[in-house]
């Protein structure tokens, strides 16, 4: 998304001039706040601070703090991203099972505890899809950047799965093995560079960023939660290059004039500066050249 920055301004002629900055500016994820095992009703993630403390009202329980009030723990989305500020003195706080003690970058689908409450980052409007798409067999062929299912925690932490097949989740059997579990409980497909998650197991639950979802096309950074204790998160080669690049591309300066002003041509300017010192320079050492002996 690109935008600008207008600022007028007067020359040396009296004449005023626009100076436009165009900026391109990434579009902000639509992120929400939900308390799973709570009352609290789900928290919309805005551009800009949200602060959180502790809730009369509950035993244990958070609320949006007040202003000029002191706050547990803050999160701030910006162009960055999410990020958790845990304040001076607050103990106890966990991202996915890890202690925070003053910052962490969070993400779709990351766990939050904190003063005994949990927290789930998800996305706003859903995910689930009604049925898989048709690929054909001569596209499927084509080569494409393989994605990658990594491991955050359980027994495949740090262990990466590329999708070149069909990846099975479920029993012994399967690619990933789900303790207690029988036959194939979801498959994940990679094709014509989509990745689709299918849960064949109606009675099994599969978190997608914190949503219980039976069919949903997954994205670069989502994360899949199959079992307690088990979470993975998809990487995708090149599904975020373009919008990082656009990020982090430098803004650009485009001069208007205003109407019914014509600017001047560009005049050479003496660097003023420059013949000063070198004419203290030449003095100095005629100074030292030709002294009074």
């Amino acid at each position: 998304m690109e935008s600008g920055i207008v600022v007028w301004r007067d020359n040396q002629f009296g004449a005023r001039y626009a100076k436009i900055w165009r900026v391109n500016t990434p579009q902000l994820p639509r992120l929400i706040l939900r308390f799973p095992d709570h009352q609290h009703s789900d928290l919309p993630l805005h551009p800009g601070m949200s602060r959180l403390c502790r809730d009369p009202d509950f035993d244990r329980g958070l609320m949006v703090a007040r202003e000029g009030s002191r706050s547990l723990i803050d999160f701030c989305l910006d162009a960055r991203g999410l990020w958790l500020h845990v304040a001076e003195g607050v103990a106890g706080v966990h991202v996915n099972g890890r202690p925070v003690r003053s910052l962490a970058l969070l993400r779709a689908g990351d766990s939050i505890h904190c003063e005994g409450v949990e927290m789930c980052v998800g996305e706003e409007g859903g995910r689930a899809a009604q049925e898989l798409p048709a690929f054909s067999a001569s596209d499927a062929q084509a080569r494409q950047p393989v994605p990658v299912l990594r491991g955050l925690c359980g027994s495949d932490h740090g262990r990466a799965l590329p999708l070149e097949r069909t990846l099975k989740i479920g029993g012994k059997q399967a690619d990933i093995v789900l303790e207690g579990q029988q036959g194939i409980l979801a498959q994940i497909h990679c094709q014509q560079a989509q990745v689709w998650l299918e849960v064949l197991n109606a009675g099994h639950q599969v978190q997608l960023n914190g949503e219980s979802v039976a069919l949903a096309e997954l994205r670069h950074g989502d994360q899949l939660a199959f079992a307690p204790g088990s979470r993975y998160l998809l990487e995708a080669p090149g599904k975020s290059a373009s919008a990082l690049a656009a990020a982090q591309k430098p803004a650009t300066a485009v001069s208007q004039p205003e109407a019914g002003h014509n600017l001047p041509p560009h005049r050479w300017q003496v660097p003023w500066l420059l013949l000063a010192a070198i004419l203290s320079a030449a003095t100095l050492a005629a100074l030292l050249w030709f002294g009074v002996k």
